[in-house]
């Protein structure tokens, strides 16, 4: 047994992939495994291990495998190397009909332990479609998430403490009813019923997980543009950080159920983030961004100032801003100030609502870059709805599986942006902080039907996920397999 997890290949063009060899040493799972023809517009899963048995070596495993593309003189190796896998693309990337991302020789492919990793090879032309019949999404086996603590006790232990009669209260108010009574000062054995909620998987994590190249996901949206131009961004697939403003939040206490990211706002976008939750409290007269009422350190004024300094530095990425609340942390909010801080700071930026969703090549056709999308009955004319969000308040992940399942049963065309919360939500039954969900590798990976179906995906702590490189994957089958692209090459890994 050793670490093992999906290889996906997509081939998302109307050339034939033929495998010319493969080769491996120490894995347990890569001989044999790969398919000897990959036909026009076909998805293979190849499941890969490597061998951890106690008396090997296993920082030398390894495999090789290559394919040459039909037709053409062009081929291409997949390596695996000590838990991760990369692409050698070898002659490919010196022929100017293709390009492939990143932009370099080798490039690492990352890894993620029982989860998927995806690499896609687009050949698109004008006059021939790619027909590709995405795959059904891998079942989620329910399991036991989190470990057992005694909530009764906590829940009754913060009753007591905030003094109210109400029992049925959520979580996240009990929690800040007590921050505001006591800070982080709170009775001793309070303290410790929740510290034993407080589990740190990420060591576990890190071991089993490898991003790859990232470098490239800073423009994408520029380097697959012949590609995914013509393409509604209602109808592409895009990666959005729930609670986006979340990153250094005011209580040291609260922030382990309030937190929901680790990156700034500039490292979101050159993570390959495109829409940002942002939740705005006006405190005294000033706008911060927050999560409900627990404040962030993170004023909107800087989070404005990032935007545009991602966008000067990428200047065809289009971001999505979505205004997603409102919330007056002493007793007032001015909306109209917030209006004239948006429109100020952006000011031709700003991308005007017109009835319809635009596709990138008709926002580059102007000066704008960002869409801004508002909840409120007031909406200034110029700025798009509200996305609407499906939120599904569940505290486990069989929970959360079932309910976005549902969801995707649901028709979503021609009703604008919308997004799904791929999010888990404490609750009084279930009080574990905030945490990354490695699953969504597998909920929502390129080719599969819950990425085709998606519009916008929000998540928690995205760098550690790669739900960023399936979503762009999943762009391109979008674009290759519909009317929507130029007469243009392009392969693509992730």
């Amino acid at each position: 047994m050793g670490q093992g997890g999906t290889l996906r290949i997509i081939n998302a063009s109307n050339y034939v992939l033929k495998l010319s060899y493969c080769h491996s040493y120490q894995m347990n799972s890569w001989d044999g495994k790969f398919p000897s023809v990959i036909n026009q517009g076909e998805i293979k899963d190849v499941y890969i291990e490597w061998d951890e048995y106690i008396f090997n070596t296993i920082t030398d495993d390894s495999g090789n495998v290559g394919y040459s593309i039909v037709g053409t003189d062009r081929h291409f190796e997949i390596q695996a190397r000590w838990r991760y896998l990369q692409v050698d693309w070898q002659n490919t990337i010196q022929d100017p009909k293709f390009c492939v991302q990143p932009n370099t020789q080798i490039a690492n492919l990352g890894w993620v332990h029982d989860g998927i990793v995806t690499l896609t090879f687009c050949a698109v032309n004008d006059n021939n479609l790619v027909n590709i019949s995405h795959l059904p999404i891998i079942e989620y086996s329910v399991k036991k998430d989190f470990k057992n603590v005694d909530n009764t006790k906590i829940e009754k232990e913060l009753v007591k403490y905030v003094s109210i009669q109400d029992k049925g209260q959520p979580f996240s108010n009990l929690l800040a009813m007590a921050e505001e009574k006591g800070g982080t000062k709170l009775e001793s054995n309070l303290v410790g019923l929740l510290k034993q909620t407080i589990e740190n998987p990420e060591q576990i994590l890190e071991e089993s997980y490898s991003n790859g190249d990232s470098a490239y996901l800073k423009n994408w949206m520029e380097t697959y543009g012949p590609v995914i131009e013509n393409t509604p961004l209602d109808d592409l697939t895009l990666a959005c950080t729930h609670n986006s403003g979340t990153y250094k939040m005011v209580s040291p206490f609260g922030s382990l159920w309030t937190k929901c990211q680790n990156l700034s706002i500039s490292d979101q976008l050159n993570k390959g983030v495109r829409v940002l939750d942002l939740r705005v409290g006006e405190d005294n007269g000033n706008f911060i961004l927050v999560h409900d009422k627990w404040r962030s350190e993170i004023s909107l004024e800087d989070t404005l100032k990032q935007v545009q300094g991602f966008i000067a530095g990428n200047p065809k990425e289009v971001i999505i801003l979505d205004f997603h609340s409102f919330t007056a942390l002493n007793g007032q909010f001015d909306e109209n100030k917030l209006y004239n801080l948006v429109t100020t700071s952006l000011g031709n930026l700003i991308y005007h609502y017109n009835g319809h969703v635009p596709t990138l090549s008709e926002i580059w056709s102007t000066q704008s870059r960002v869409i801004v999308s508002w909840s409120s009955n007031n909406k200034p004319t110029e700025f798009f709805p509200v996305i609407d969000q499906k939120w599904f308040d569940k505290d486990n992940l069989g929970d959360l599986y079932s309910a976005i399942q549902d969801e995707m049963k649901n028709s979503h065309d021609n009703k604008g942006l919308w997004s799904i919360c791929a999010i888990i939500t404490p609750s009084i039954s279930n009080i574990t902080p905030i945490q990354s969900i490695p699953e969504l590798t597998k909920w929502f990976q390129a080719g599969g039907e819950w990425a085709k179906n998606a519009n916008i995906i929000a998540v928690d702590f995205v760098e550690k996920t790669n739900i960023v490189q399936q979503a762009i994957s999943e762009c391109l089958i979008k674009s290759v397999s519909k009317k929507y692209h130029n007469d243009v090459c392009f392969a693509l890994m992730k």
